[in-house]
């Protein structure tokens, strides 16, 4: 909520879709879901875990093209 208030438009929108794409990932292998009777499979998580993966890129890019105007980006995620 702190960097929307002063990151650039392009910025502010990709941390909402972020953020709106975390808690949809969360809703399908977290919330309502009981590990013990109910886990999420592999399969599950690898389709569930694609959209935040491609959200992050996004947003990763707009934060790369707000500071140094790189109109390349990324076309990989980070981390794990």
């Amino acid at each position: 909520m702190r960097v929307s208030m002063v990151a650039p438009p392009e910025v502010a929108a990709e941390i909402d879709h972020f953020g709106r794409t975390i808690n949809s990932f969360l809703d399908q292998v977290a919330r309502g879901r009981d590990p013990l009777h109910d886990p999420v499979s592999p399969e599950e998580f690898e389709q569930a875990r694609q959209a935040p993966a491609k959200a992050q890129v996004r947003l990763i890019n707009a934060i790369r093209r707000s500071l140094s105007n790189d109109q390349k980006g990324l076309s990989f995620g980070i981390g794990g």
